[in-house]
């Protein structure tokens, strides 16, 4: 992913805008915060477009490594761009979720951008 990013850098010093692959813009309804209680469902939504019109890819996954509620947690629809979660009953107030949207285009070279929602337990 770090070699497509350079080159994609390299072709735009040679190429003018429209011969170059630009990285999808990845933005996050709610902010990327949300506050949620043990046994809730909730919707996590991403919205992404790319400067060059190519086609996306979606995929939601949990960075357990960077929350607190160490358990892996089922994302329905992890490959769409709306996924729902059950937050488990164990969950504890203060822990915090993480999942990433990672969306891909389907340029040359291909190009990926991320967002990031934080789920607060109450």
């Amino acid at each position: 992913m770090l070699q497509n990013d350079f080159a994609a850098r390299a072709d735009w010093c040679v190429s003018d805008f429209d011969n170059a692959n630009h990285a999808p813009v990845v933005g996050l309804n709610k902010g990327g915060h949300i506050v949620a209680k043990p046994g809730e469902e909730i919707s996590i939504e991403g919205i992404a477009t790319d400067p060059d019109g190519n086609d996306l890819q979606y995929e939601w996954w949990q960075y357990v490594e960077a929350g607190t509620f160490k358990e892996v947690i089922e994302i329905q629809g992890a490959k769409t761009q709306d996924a729902k979660i059950i937050i488990p009953q164990n969950a504890k107030s203060g822990n915090t979720i993480h999942f990433i949207l990672e969306v891909k285009d389907n340029g040359s070279p291909v190009l990926s951008r991320f967002g990031r929602i934080i789920v607060k337990i109450a």
